[in-house]
């Protein structure tokens, strides 16, 4: 359970601070960025230069497709689609 944060610090929870009634409801505050950073915060993978291991490239294109159905059961937001498609256009 999330505990709510009173962003503009008035010692209340506003409307617009109520995000907090479910799951999605919270992920998508986090998402669109209401919620704020940290303790929410974008999670990388980094390498030192363009990847070219095959199995290496092949595994981050899966997390960027196929594996984007399991980042809402762990508890993470899905990346936005030009997210997405930004990271495999890096990969190419």
């Amino acid at each position: 359970m999330a505990v709510p944060i009173d962003l503009n610090g008035n010692g209340q929870l506003d409307a617009n601070e109520n995000f907090y009634s479910t799951v999605d409801s919270l992920n998508a505050a986090i998402a669109d960025g209401r919620y704020p950073s940290p303790p929410a915060r974008p999670l990388w993978f980094v390498t030192k230069n363009k990847p070219t291991n095959p199995v290496i490239v092949a595994f981050l294109k899966w997390v960027l497709t196929d594996g984007q159905h399991l980042v809402p059961a762990a508890g993470y937001v899905t990346l936005k689609n030009e997210q997405l498609q930004s990271g495999l256009e890096i990969l190419k």
